[in-house]
């Protein structure tokens, strides 16, 4: 009689635990699912980075069309002072010069965040430079808007 309520007993601990790590999982997944949507959103009607990226260099009224003006412009005033602070300004339309970014360049480094050379699927990208002992630092950040890639800001730490 005592092995069977033992028995018994441990039986319902063990059902009571089984229960407890459920319900710590569904929350947990639940809570993984709540951070990767709020941080991660469905681009699948945003158009391709890579293609927007090239006509944004070759096309000046492209360019000009998906720019959105008047934009934010960091840089370094004291070029020969690495630790001199940013100035924030803001350039309008008239002021604005085609940047071909890199196009004339050789080539053009790709960066991924995984093994698989792919894309979080983000409303944001940032094509940086930096150059090897030669002081260029330059940014360019885009954001997607109703599907469709614009530069929004500029951060030119170049010294």
């Amino acid at each position: 009689m005592k092995n069977k309520k033992t028995t018994k007993t441990i039986l319902i601990v063990i059902i009571i635990i089984a229960i407890i790590l459920l319900v710590f999982q569904y929350n947990k997944i639940n809570q993984l699912k709540t951070h990767l949507s709020e941080s991660i959103v469905t681009t699948e009607h945003i158009e391709n980075f890579d293609r927007f990226i090239y006509n944004f260099c070759i096309d000046e009224s492209f360019q000009i069309n998906r720019i959105k003006f008047p934009i934010k412009l960091r840089y370094r005033v004291n070029f020969e002072n690495y630790d001199a602070p940013l100035l924030d300004t803001i350039l309008p339309l008239k002021k604005w010069e085609h940047d071909d970014l890199f196009y004339d360049q050789i080539t053009q480094a790709q960066i991924f965040d995984n093994f698989k050379g792919e894309m979080r699927n983000t409303k944001e990208r940032v094509v940086h430079f930096r150059g090897v002992q030669n002081g260029r630092n330059l940014a360019y950040y885009f954001e997607a808007d109703n599907g469709k890639w614009y530069l929004t800001s500029i951060v030119n730490k170049n010294h």
